[in-house]
């Protein structure tokens, strides 16, 4: 029995189900008082316009906003003109939007429309802005199932307005019931609708709010779906952690609306599954309700609602069409079909009267949700071993229909015998090594998943097929668990297996071969290594002439991913490849992780466009493919770097913040997740010159990866002891900074020889030991790098060695050679023009103002310092260059002091050394250089006791650095001998 809801939500939805004149009485028996009585009333109320029940608002917002929306427009008197249509009639008003035929005469032609003024204003620009940009990307979806949106506006008084197709037609059940449609011509009919709706989603177009008065077929029999896409019009935003108004029936929505979740493809599967439940039983389901189709069916069931007798209809359901409802409309969106596609095809499966991929839910979901629920904490060895293992098991043995051949269901019944055994095995084992039972209870999901992987080998040899199912789940539950290495080991049996299996140049094994290289890439596994495993991949995707599986497009990734480490323009044109399989089909997480591939490989190419535009689009799939939304983290952790390199800051740093957000979130505070968006954040906001909120990041991701990961891990690990030496570096920390440095460098060397990977290490440690005067090692490091980036196919004259010509041309100063910076300065592109600001332009700008310093030329100096500064203005985002502006005003100072214009370098230098004591760690050289200038202009000026104070504490800061270049060195003997001479 049913527990009596208590809430207002689950009364409200309850009282719905009802027939109305029950609802009263019902109220009164379930409500707690008369105050919760009447805000159900309320929204009952609210809810009844044409017996279409709209929830326009998130329901824990509902109570306390009923009667605060807009107040629905007055009715307007026929003729009125709205935009370039003139009202004829009234056609009827529902929960966001009156509806009115309209008419336009357009080259002497009467265009007849749907007109609906919707309730709510949208009166600032920006909203205005969003309903032109979404009306656009809608006007734009063709299809003849689906009613075209023909134009969109607002009117003066703020009041948006749209113009659809005017259809001549039923709702979708009422057809049904009229015309005595038996189950297989509602069943086509509605696979027609199912097909519109798959052609919105490859346009990345959900409905949102999808039912039978939205669904209408004409007299010819055609569907015709309305208001598709009319919803997320209304939408206030698209930040990607606000909380939206989601427009919604609550009788066909999905959990994740009243969640206030994601909406996705799968939030129209679930009207759909809802829809084709009523289609079939000829009853709208009660809220919650998760029976069959066919237990709803009683003898008391209206029989003129029925496609046939009752007891017809109840044994036409049982089983496939049962099965196929409770998968479209499954609680968890994962569960549900992948796209409206699939659910149609499983509908033409059943109509053609083969086996439908719909069946009882997956051990292997609730596996990998266990795992999830216990990632750091103990779960008991029964269990963990039921829960996973075991449920492996059943799911090897699922009933079979009545026609499948004896044979295979023995076949199925002893790979479901050696399982269990197997978990037996397993479980005897876990016992023996923890006799004490309470202990043996208390082992944790790593131990357990550890003693599984450790017994597989010798287990199961009569039934091959099964052991595979097992070391890929293992492999999989390693990889939820973070566990590179172990995962990697299991994927290197699965392959081995699955060559005695199925033959070493099966699909299975490229398949397999595939998983393998994925597992390499975050693992100890060397570059070679993952070369072989791809090549032997590809050699059998060829032979079997598969241009165009899953398994192609996920080889094209993992051969992106590799050749981004040697060769990016091959890695590149992998990337697009995978794109372009992918496009083909309906939108997917395959899709979406091309695109984020393709955009890793023009960002290393430096188009930086086509990289934001590439994770933008990956978002986009997120936000309507569930099994694309976890990935989200990523595609907004990548959009933040595109940006940062375009130097959109602020946008920069609202991605990324986004992205770990949703890593924190979605993940919990210790996962890869949060530690890699961390750690990009922490970058950013150095690259900002907000020194010590980056440093807290870093340092905080650092001690994650050491926990998660180990100190030597070779992916994540380095890539934050790395990112963490360069923020130290800029900060002042020069011992931290060349310790974390070298750290990562060595990681590098090891893993990762002759790799663009060890190329950026070397290029980074070669960064502070130039700060430290260590010339030899730093010009050693230089050299290697360039040695590799020339290797990888990245010419001296290319954006990615500009770094290195940087770093040299630095070098080359540091030690005074004049000749040397001008001709590695030379080699850098030298036409800066009007271009967009970037970090790397800025860099050139300056190190061209230093170069000409070093050579006396004031006027030069001047001229380069002045074209950064004015660059910083153009920028819009002088807050966030702060670190720039001190580099640039530091410069312009002392071009002045060069000069002899005193008056000009004194708020120059100020204004240097103010920004640099803001941003820098106390003892920072760079802060001391600051100091040294403008105690040099203070001389200059006359003031010698400001200038002995500045030289003082200049001398303090070199003081504490134990080990520092001359270039810091010198400028502050040259000071000192200048006070003491005065």
């Amino acid at each position: 029995m049913n527990a009596t809801p208590d809430n207002p939500r689950d009364l409200f939805e309850a009282a719905l189900a009802l027939a109305p004149a029950e609802r009263g009485a019902w109220l009164a028996e379930h409500c707690r008082d008369d105050a919760q009585r009447a805000e159900v009333l309320r929204l009952l109320a609210a809810d009844a316009d044409t017996g279409e029940r709209l929830l326009d608002e998130p329901f824990d917002q509902l109570l306390g906003r009923v009667g605060e929306v807009e107040a629905p427009p007055q009715p307007l008197p026929h003729g009125t003109l709205v935009g370039d249509y003139t009202l004829i009639e009234r056609l009827g008003e529902g929960g966001y939007s009156v509806v009115y035929r309209a008419e336009r005469e357009q080259a002497g032609v009467c265009q007849a429309v749907a007109l609906k003024l919707l309730h709510r204003g949208l009166h600032t620009p920006e909203e205005q802005r969003r309903f032109r940009d979404e009306r656009r990307a809608l006007a734009q979806l063709r299809h003849p199932g689906i009613a075209r949106l023909i134009e969109g506006g607002v009117t003066d008084a703020g009041v948006p307005y749209i113009a659809l197709e005017l259809v001549d037609g039923e709702p979708i059940t009422d057809y049904a019931r009229t015309h005595r449609l038996d189950l297989r011509a509602r069943l086509r009919l509605f696979v027609a609708v199912c097909r519109a709706v798959e052609a919105a989603h490859r346009a990345l177009i959900v409905h949102r709010d999808l039912k039978p008065s939205n669904v209408l077929v004409t007299r010819d029999g055609e569907v015709k779906l309305l208001d598709f896409g009319i919803a997320k019009l209304l939408d206030a935003g698209d930040d990607a952690t606000r909380t939206q108004r989601q427009a919604m029936t609550p009788a066909y929505a999905a959990p994740e609306q009243f969640a206030l979740g994601q909406i996705t493809t799968a939030t129209d599967v679930y009207a759909l599954g809802v829809l084709l439940g009523e289609l079939v039983t000829g009853q709208r389901r009660a809220p919650g309700d998760a029976h069959t189709p066919s237990s709803r069916i009683g003898e008391d069931t209206d029989e003129s609602l029925l496609p046939a007798p009752a007891r017809v209809v109840r044994r036409q359901l049982r089983g496939d069409l049962d099965n196929i409802v409770l998968k479209a409309t499954a609680a968890e969106a994962e569960r549900r079909y992948a796209s409206a596609g699939a659910f149609a095809d499983d509908v033409e499966r059943h109509l053609a009267g083969q086996p439908v991929q719909a069946h009882p839910p997956s051990r292997w979901y609730r596996a990998r949700k266990f795992v999830a629920r216990h990632r750091g904490g103990v779960a008991s060895s029964a269990l963990f071993l039921v829960a996973i293992l075991a449920a492996l098991a059943l799911a090897l043995w699922q009933a079979h229909r009545a026609e499948v051949q004896a044979q295979r269901a023995q076949v199925q019944a002893r790979r479901a015998e050696a399982v269990q055994a197997f978990l037996g095995d397993v479980f005897r084992a876990n016992s023996r090594n923890q006799p004490d039972a309470a202990k043996a209870r208390q082992t944790t999901a790593r131990e357990l998943l550890d003693l599984g992987a450790q017994r597989v080998d010798g287990a199961m040899t009569d039934v091959p097929e099964a052991k595979l199912s097992v070391l890929q789940l293992f492999a999989q539950l390693y990889d939820d668990l973070e566990l590179a290495d172990e995962a990697l080991r299991v994927r290197r049996q699965a392959v081995e297996l699955a060559r005695g299996v199925y033959g070493a140049s099966s699909p299975q094994v490229a398949d397999e071969l595939v998983h393998l290289a994925s597992a390499m890439q975050s693992s100890r596994a060397t570059g070679d290594e993952r070369k072989a495993v791809l090549e032997e991949a590809g050699r059998i995707l060829d032979a079997q002439g598969d241009v165009d599986s899953p398994t192609r497009g996920a080889w094209l990734r993992r051969q992106a991913e590799y050749y981004w480490n040697y060769d990016p323009p091959r890695a590149y044109d992998y990337a697009r490849r995978a794109v372009r399989l992918f496009e083909a089909k309906p939108p997917s997480v395959d899709l979406a992780d091309s695109l984020l591939s393709a955009g890793i490989q023009a960002l290393q190419l430096h188009k930086l466009a086509e990289a934001t535009a590439a994770f933008a689009h990956a978002i986009e799939i997120a936000k309507v493919v569930p099994d694309a939304a976890p990935n989200a983290v990523k595609y907004y952790a990548y959009l933040g770097e595109a940006q940062s390199q375009q130097l959109d800051l602020a946008g920069a740093e609202r991605s990324l913040r986004a992205a770990w957000t949703m890593a924190r979130r979605d993940s919990g505070a210790e996962h890869i997740d949060v530690l890699q968006t961390q750690q990009r954040l922490g970058g950013l906001l150095c690259d900002m010159g907000r020194m010590q909120e980056g440093l807290e990041l870093l340092r905080g991701a650092k001690q994650l990866a050491i926990k998660l990961r180990g100190a030597d891990d070779p992916f994540h690990t380095r890539a934050v002891l790395s990112a963490l030496g360069r923020c130290e570096a800029n900060a002042g920390d020069l011992a931290a900074a060349l310790a974390d440095a070298q750290a990562a460098t060595a990681i590098d060397r090891k893993n990762r020889p002759g790799s663009l990977d060890l190329a950026l290490r070397l290029e980074r440690e070669a960064a502070v030991l130039i700060e430290l005067g260590r010339d030899a090692p730093a010009q050693a490091d230089l050299d290697e790098a360039a040695a590799l980036r020339t290797q990888a196919k990245q010419p001296r004259g290319s954006e990615a060695f500009a770094a290195n010509l940087r770093l040299q041309t630095t070098l080359a100063l540091a030690r005074g050679d004049l000749a040397r910076a001008r001709e590695r300065l030379g080699e850098l592109q030298a036409d800066l023009g009007d271009a967009a600001v970037s970090f790397d332009r800025l860099d050139r700008r300056l190190l061209a103002a230093e170069v000409a310093l070093a050579a006396g030329d004031a006027t030069g100096a001047a001229v380069e310092a002045d074209a950064a500064v004015q660059a910083i203005a153009r920028s819009g985002q002088t807050d966030a260059l702060d670190a720039w502006s001190a580099r640039a005003a530091l410069d312009a100072g002392r071009a002045a002091l060069l000069a002899r214009d005193t008056a000009t370098a004194l708020p120059s230098l100020h204004r240097a050394l103010d920004l640099r004591r803001k941003l820098l760690l106390p003892a920072s050289p760079k802060l001391a250089e600051a100091m040294i200038a403008l105690a040099g202009a203070e001389l200059d000026h006359g003031d010698r006791a400001a200038a002995r104070v500045l030289a003082a504490d200049a001398a303090s800061i070199h003081a504490a650095q134990p080990e520092l270049g001359d270039q810091y060195r010198r400028p502050l003997r040259d000071l000192q001998a200048r006070v003491r001479a005065e």
